[in-house]
């Protein structure tokens, strides 16, 4: 059976781009059921996002590069917290790098990073942490067992 190309996606271009640590983060953030792991957009904190008080969250009245954030994508998550980012600008660049690679990756073919975010937005928060953590584990292990080799 193929998979869905949102999986490919994942599989074939975002991982191997993604900082094991990153993923590694990334995997314990899902576990935890971590409000910081958010849907729906790139960065937590926008303007234009979603008000969810039921995590903390404050109405946020200006938006900029330097908004500080606290939550962000699977992808944005990783690169946080692989490389220490905090402000809307940096997670906001290193996003757009990441995904600049994937595209060369996957050969601007009729696969795209695209295809991954519209899946990963629109599935329930529950099946996304299932998912999301059996692809990290996937990705764990195969950096282990290259680098075992």
């Amino acid at each position: 059976m193929t998979e869905p190309s949102w999986i490919c996606v994942w599989k074939e271009g975002i991982a191997p781009e993604l900082p094991t640590e990153g993923l590694f983060a990334l995997r314990v953030a899902l576990e935890e059921n971590s409000l910081a792991v958010i849907q729906g957009q790139t960065v937590w904190p926008c303007a234009w996002g979603p008000y969810r008080p039921e995590a903390g969250h404050k109405r946020v009245e200006e938006d900029g590069p330097h908004l500080e954030v606290w939550g962000a994508c699977v992808v944005g998550y990783c690169l946080m917290q692989a490389h220490g980012l905090t402000t809307k600008g940096q997670v906001s660049e290193a996003f757009e790098r990441l995904n600049e690679r994937v595209f060369a990756r996957l050969k601007f073919g009729l696969m795209s990073p695209g295809a991954f975010y519209y899946e990963y937005d629109r599935i329930p928060r529950e099946e996304m942490r299932l998912v999301m953590r059996k692809l990290i584990d996937e990705e764990l292990q195969k950096r282990a067992t290259t680098i075992a080799a």
